[in-house]
């Protein structure tokens, strides 16, 4: 990451705020709603642009002249066109941005344009389509959910840059362990191209889609999903009653008739549509959604995947940790196109070996140690096979009420299995909430973009510093209230201003972003430094100390206040600390009950991101880690670490989830329904969401909670096994005790440099892989005990490694 210091404050170079209020993008008045909520958390202004019928699909568009004078009017306001968001297939009409008429201009006026082909993108299959992508040569990046309308299911989404290298050193924050010894120009890290650290195994569903359907049943499907659509065309326009508001889509003459029309629809439930409205005109939508799989499709896949995942699963432990492959070693394993025509299934499975098995890094081996684990159950195994083929995107309550409440419910049972407090709960009368997000990197996003937009308001009404929102009298006040009610139909878009057809986001207003100063520990995890970039404002690190409880790296009171009184001194709004519980160089702590009455006092947002080490509360004996939790105002964990939960599953709870969904909320038409109910979609960035409570209810339910704690303390008894093996060996030291799962090491002689030349025979050796990390000027290695099957067998094994490694090295000191 490229920065300025002054004072140790990092000032984001690529994501500088003083910029920010002069930035305008541009999207049709057909754009998605998720392209506006973006815009507005990026903080920058937006104006959509008046669609117009176009003479090649009939459908809405936005022209080359519209586009032009918009440029023309905004630089003569001194604003910066800086993006222009093309709808191919936007969720009103299915309406096209024709890319030949806006690319041109866009390359022109220098102007990045990206195109949303989220439902069209996948017809481009189909030749008689690409008319849609006439001109995409244009175009600075491309997306489309091949989750949509390509037989993928939920989520995938891919996504193509023009110049990568652009995008990635926006977006670069990297700590040292997340380093390798095959960093070069020819490895693809894919961390610097998303905000995420972690990311699913995504392109195993489209390789198993293309190979066992082939484009020709893809490209047939497609059709077909055209072809009903025309047949219901031709049902409406057939029948005087009807009239298509726009080709292949369905309209009704006069608002109030299709408003009673959608009512007696929902009233009746045999069939389920959604409305949408343009330029005034209410109408209704009918969309083909779904293939023709059959039921005996989906059990006869299940059936194959059962038999054939033992043994792959099984065999884990024959293979070492990491794969001995090379950069580059699939490409001559894969043909450069997809097949046409359906392969057998036999013939597929049979490539699994050569091209995913024999490059897949072991996470699961019982050598494996580095990072922090990633958890893997049977019973969430089941869970995600499950929520696969239910193959719903739950944004609202009305698209997945099992999957709203499920979560609502099970989140509910965390906080007590936690001992977190009672007012996180869903089912408290307060305005607590939970939500699942999908990694602790997300979840930090959204808590310093909920604490920003609170500090803009803040600063805009001038109120006093004292915000601590959950005051006795803010709960009686809301007693009676649900998060159902906190979260349901929220009828204004984050209070947006609006001027001469500009969007100005109120709550994300970059005009005071520059005053703006974030703070976290120098121990906190990288996703934060990149999370606080991304949002465009200051951060320091605050230097941390060894605590005396641990023995670990923490932060003080005496330190936050410190640096609290030298920023307001510099004219800066200090707004929210991250605090870290179960930091990933020395699963360290930032102790609540240190921090908490200093933020909770100056009126500054806590977050608490306790990824790792969140998971350990379920035991009794670690609840020292949370004493003060009650006052944080938000706090998220991966259940997916050390929970026996498969990743992505990261809980999130707000102490006031009023304050989050308002700063959040762009809620359009076709979202709204007519219950009065929670829409998880407002505590997110993205629109869509899995239906990750499942493996949480099944976890829970076919292990218990008492086998989780058994599977925790395993892990920390394997800690002690080999931290008790460093301390009795002259060569080795430890760096900190060790704590929860995490033992830090280094060779007692040869320094930073000794260690090093141990990590590198330790990599080249591939029997054990572990990985390094730095604090305060020291190197040292990084052993965490990450998954049920490592015995204390192999953690001796693991040291007799490091012994005979090390051996060679001393003696050349």
């Amino acid at each position: 990451i490229q920065v300025d210091k002054e004072d140790e404050i990092i000032v984001p170079r690529f994501h500088d705020s003083t910029f920010f209020d002069k930035f305008i993008a541009y999207c049709s008045d057909q754009a998605h709603s998720s392209v506006e909520k973006g815009v507005m958390l990026c903080g920058v202004k937006l104006r959509k642009l008046k669609s117009v019928i176009d003479p090649k699909i009939h459908n809405f568009t936005v022209r080359a002249e519209t586009l032009e004078k918009a440029i023309r009017e905004d630089r003569a306001r001194g604003l910066i066109p800086f993006v222009f968001i093309a709808s191919m297939g936007s969720t009103n009409t299915c309406g096209v941005d024709f890319l030949s008429e806006l690319g041109p201009i866009c390359n022109r006026e220098n102007i990045w344009l990206h195109v949303d082909a989220a439902y069209a993108g996948a017809f481009l299959v189909c030749e008689e389509y690409r008319y849609m992508a006439e001109g995409v040569e244009m175009v600075d990046s491309f997306n489309l959910n091949a989750h949509k309308a390509m037989l993928v299911n939920f989520e995938c989404s891919p996504m193509w840059f023009k110049n990568g290298q652009q995008a990635s050193r926006y977006f670069d924050v990297d700590a040292l362990y997340l380093k390798h010894t095959t960093d070069s120009h020819e490895v693809t890290d894919y961390s610097h191209l998303q905000v995420a650290l972690g990311s699913r195994f995504r392109c195993l569903k489209l390789w198993f889609v293309l190979r066992s359907l082939g484009v020709s049943t893809i490209q047939e499907h497609l059709r077909w999903l055209s072809a009903r659509a025309l047949y219901f065309a031709s049902l409406v326009e057939a029948d005087p009653d009807f009239e298509l508001f726009v080709p292949a889509h369905l309209g009704l003459g006069g608002n109030k008739s299709t408003e009673a029309l959608l009512a007696a629809v929902n009233a009746d439930n045999r069939i389920h549509i959604v409305p949408s409205s343009v330029h005034g005109t209410f109408f209704l939508r009918l969309a083909v959604c779904t293939s023709r799989t059959t039921d005996e499709d989906i059990i006869f896949a299940f059936g194959v995947l059962k038999e054939l995942a033992q043994p792959i699963l099984m065999k884990l432990t024959d293979r070492k940790p990491l794969p001995d492959v090379m950069p580059g070693y699939i490409k001559d394993l894969l043909p450069t196109e997809a097949p046409e025509y359906p392969e057998e299934w036999d013939k597929i499975f049979g490539d699994l070996e050569k091209v995913v098995m024999s490059g897949n890094t072991n996470w699961h081996h019982p050598l494996f140690f580095a990072y922090f684990p990633t958890a893997c159950s049977y019973p969430s195994i089941m869970a995600d096979m499950l929520s696969g083929g239910i193959a719903s995107i739950g944004f609202t309550w009305k698209s997945g009420p099992s999957m709203t409440e499920l979560e609502m419910a099970t989140l509910d049972w965390l906080v007590s299995a936690l001992g977190l407090p009672e007012h996180f709960k869903n089912s408290h009368p307060g305005p607590g909430c939970g939500i699942i997000q999908s990694t602790a990197s997300d979840a930090t996003l959204v808590a310093i973009m909920a604490a920003r937009a609170r500090a803009v308001e803040n600063v805009k009404r001038e109120p006093s510093p004292f915000l601590n929102w959950v005051t006795q009298t803010e709960v009686g006040q809301v007693v009676g209230s649900t998060i159902k009610k906190i979260l349901a139909r929220v009828t204004q878009n984050s209070e947006e201003e609006k001027d001469d057809g500009i969007i100005i986001p109120h709550f994300h207003d970059p005009t005071v972003f520059e005053k703006f100063i974030a703070y976290c520990s120098d121990q906190a995890h990288s996703s934060v430094e990149k999370d606080v970039m991304l949002c465009g404002v200051k951060l320091r690190k605050l230097k941390s100390v060894i605590d005396p409880k641990i023995k670990n790296y923490t932060i003080t009171a005496e330190i936050l206040e410190k640096a609290i009184k030298e920023d307001r001194a510099r004219g800066l709004i200090p707004f929210v600390f991250v605090a870290s519980m179960g930091s990933t160089n020395t699963c360290g702590v930032d102790f609540l009950t240190e921090v908490g009455p200093v933020c909770n006092r100056e009126g500054i947002w806590l977050h608490v991101d306790a990824a790792y080490a969140g998971s350990y509360l379920l035991c009794d004996e670690y609840r020292y880690m949370s004493e003060g939790i009650e006052m944080a105002d938000s706090f998220n964990y991966n259940a997916h670490k050390a929970m026996l939960v498969n990743f992505d599953c990261s809980p999130m709870w707000f102490k006031d989830g009023r304050q989050a969904t308002k700063y959040f909320t762009v809620d359009p038409l076709y979202l709204k329904h007519e219950h009065d109910a929670t829409d998880y979609r407002h505590l997110q960035i993205a629109l869509g969401r899995r239906f990750r409570s499942l493996k949480i209810w099944f976890t829970l339910r076919s292990l218990g909670i008492k086998a989780i704690q058994q599977h925790l303390r395993s892990l920390n008894d394997r800690a002690i096994l080999f931290s008790s093996l460093i301390e009795s060996d002259a060569d080795f030291d430890l760096f900190v005790p060790h704590h929860l799962g995490l033992v830090c090491f280094k060779l007692v002689k040869g320094g930073n440099a000794a260690t090093e030349a141990l990590l590198g025979a330790v990599n080249a050796d591939n029997r054990i892989h572990i990985v390094p990390a730095s604090v305060h000027g020291t190197f040292f290695l990084r052993l965490a005990v990450c998954t049920p099957n490592t015995t204390d067998d192999d953690i001796r094994f693991a040291f007799s490694v490091l012994k005979e490694l090390a051996a060679p090295i001393l003696k050349t000191l």
